[in-house]
């Protein structure tokens, strides 16, 4: 169907899950009945190429299943099941050509491997890895390279899955579970360093995101007002990372005068809270974007602010620099060497000389006279 939801064709290809497209738009992957299913774009030619579960499991067909291309499309990565007497399930995680041979198994330990998926460079695998069990409970998002090497986890919540990545590769969508009920599950995004994760949607049973190739949409599932599962979007912001400066960042003053501080701050989800400090302490009342510092004493003084966005992210500003000098006793003093003659000197003091001879002169005569 079109990304409006109009012009929907049914594909004749039923009691499968989970289609995705292969980089050349020629082939549909999709899994059932316990194999990978592939077919031609237009219907025809499709056939299972592997099966993911060995014959004793039980698994039904369509259990976790989860299948994904390469971004070259010479490759597809898939779990693979094992049935344990024990009697819970261990899958791995294998890739295998498109015709079905070559399977590689990348993970072999006694972990549960599920929905692998190839980030857009080709360079890692993410997944959902949990303790013995295909369910949710302590289930986490991890990456590891494309030969199975290298595996560094994610998300540290115990309930999150079903990773996809961005087009850019920078963070990984997953869904994480808020209810006991199997299907109550909202959509996060995680930078793939495991930095900053975010929850995304706050509806009812957001499920299998899944993002446009400009990362400017994000398609999901979703139960409508009347309880029924329909294909939803929505677009997503571009998170940029909350920062923040502030001016002056020098200065000097006078005791008694006053700086005024003012910040830039961008990023983050607004709104945001302000704290300002001195010489490491919070300043009281000092909350708003600017500030008005006055000093009472001669020093030097540190000053600083912190910003806090809507999701608690917090940030700090460089640090700004203020020299208080007290003023002397009596009132201004100015340096001489801040002076400057705007004219020649001498003239001037050649007249006084002048004049003070001739008071000298005159009070010498005055003095003969009187005697």
């Amino acid at each position: 169907m079109s990304a409006d939801g109009s012009n929907q064709t049914y594909l004749g290809i039923s009691e499968v899950q989970y289609p995705h497209i292969s980089p050349d738009n020629s082939k549909i992957l999709t899994v059932g009945f316990g194999y990978v299913w592939i077919s031609n774009y237009d219907e025809s030619d499709h056939h299972h190429i592997y099966g993911v579960y060995d014959s004793g499991s039980g698994v039904p067909g369509s259990c976790h299943h989860y299948a994904t291309w390469s971004p070259s499309g010479d490759k597809i990565v898939v779990p693979e099941y094992t049935y344990y007497g024990s009697g819970y399930l261990h899958s791995h995680i294998i890739t295998i050509s498109p015709d079905g041979t070559d399977p590689t198994v990348l993970t072999n330990d006694d972990q549960a491997y599920l929905y692998p998926v190839w980030s857009p460079d080709g360079e890692k695998i993410a997944y959902q890895k949990t303790d013995h069990s295909i369910t949710p409970d302590e289930a986490d998002i991890w990456i590891m390279d494309t030969d199975g090497q290298n595996q560094q986890r994610i998300t540290n919540f115990e309930d999150a899955m079903f990773p996809i990545w961005s087009p850019d590769g920078a963070s990984i969508f997953f869904i994480r579970r808020y209810g006991l009920n199997f299907g109550q599950f909202h959509i996060y995004r995680v930078n793939a360093n495991g930095t900053d994760a975010k929850q995304l949607t706050d509806s009812d049973g957001e499920w299998f995101p899944s993002i446009s190739p400009d990362g400017t949409w994000m398609a999901f599932t979703a139960f409508d007002e009347s309880g029924v599962r329909n294909i939803f979007k929505t677009q997503l912001k571009v998170y940029v990372p909350l920062s923040v400066s502030i001016n002056p960042l020098s200065t000097s003053i006078n005791v008694g005068d006053s700086v005024n501080f003012a910040s830039t701050v961008s990023g983050g989800i607004s709104p945001y809270s302000y704290q300002w400090y001195l010489n490491s302490n919070p300043v009281p009342g000092a909350t708003l974007a600017s500030w008005i510092f006055t000093p009472t004493m001669s020093g030097i003084y540190y000053a600083y602010l912190e910003v806090t966005d809507l999701s608690s992210d917090t940030v700090q500003s460089e640090t700004a620099r203020v020299t208080a000098t007290s003023v002397p006793v009596g009132g201004c003093s100015f340096p001489i060497e801040g002076l400057t003659l705007t004219k020649p000197l001498t003239p001037y003091l050649t007249l006084i000389a002048a004049i003070a001879v001739g008071f000298i002169v005159i009070r010498r005569e005055a003095t003969k006279k009187a005697e």
